[in-house]
């Protein structure tokens, strides 16, 4: 709280007023009272006394309100730069998750809304959300991308699951990745459907696993 005493004012008061008048306001006046009777000096010195005490006031003034007017901006852009924090922290955002490319090279595609996330885990699972397999990570991003896991995808693949196809273990599986938004920990569970994927080589054919899948998280 700034200092209001009666005893402040007047030390600023009349700080200003002297510096006036001993300054380059007395410079007119004392040139002036070289031709004045002493009368004229008397009146021309009170003169320079009254405008010192104008001119005091004025910038005693002029100064308090140049202070607050600096405190008051100070303070909008603390004000300001808190609500776009807390928006930060409290916004929704979607994010969507999709598996893109083909084997060898498919990847787990993240793309968010307004502000990055932080990817904490992947797992793959069957449909009863079993994990067979998982990972940890610490990749911080707007848009991200993952590369599937081939040999945990193939650990899934040989789990024996209820719903795959007994005479090659394609079928439903899900992808379970773990992220941190808005100080949260959240898991979106992505469900893919695993199917074989061959590819032709100078050696003959070989097979991958493939999964597909894309899925969007509304108002995380």
């Amino acid at each position: 709280m700034g200092n209001t005493k009666f005893w402040t004012f007047l030390k600023a008061f009349f700080g200003v007023t002297l510096t006036w008048m001993s300054g380059p306001l007395s410079v007119p006046f004392t040139a002036a009272a070289l031709w004045a009777s002493s009368r004229g000096q008397k009146i021309l010195w009170g003169c320079l006394a009254a405008a010192s005490g104008i001119f005091a006031s004025y910038r005693v003034w002029r100064n308090e309100r140049l202070a607050a007017s600096r405190e008051i901006a100070d303070k909008d852009a603390q004000i300001t730069a808190l609500s776009q924090e807390l928006e930060s922290y409290t916004s929704k955002i979607d994010v969507s998750v999709s598996i893109e490319g083909i084997p060898p090279s498919q990847v787990i595609h993240l793309l968010t809304t307004k502000k990055p996330i932080k990817v904490l885990r992947v797992e793959y699972l069957t449909t009863q959300e079993t994990c067979v397999a998982g990972e940890n990570f610490s990749i911080v991003g707007g848009e991200i991308d993952i590369p599937v896991n081939h040999d945990m995808l193939t650990r899934l693949w040989n789990e024996p699951r209820p719903d795959m196809r007994p005479y090659d273990h394609s079928g439903p599986a899900k992808i379970g990745v773990t992220i941190n938004v808005n100080n949260q920990t959240r898991q979106l569970l992505l469900p893919v459907q695993m199917k074989d994927h061959y590819a032709q080589a100078m050696g003959g054919t070989i097979v991958f696993r493939q999964i597909n899948g894309s899925r969007t998280f509304i108002g995380l």
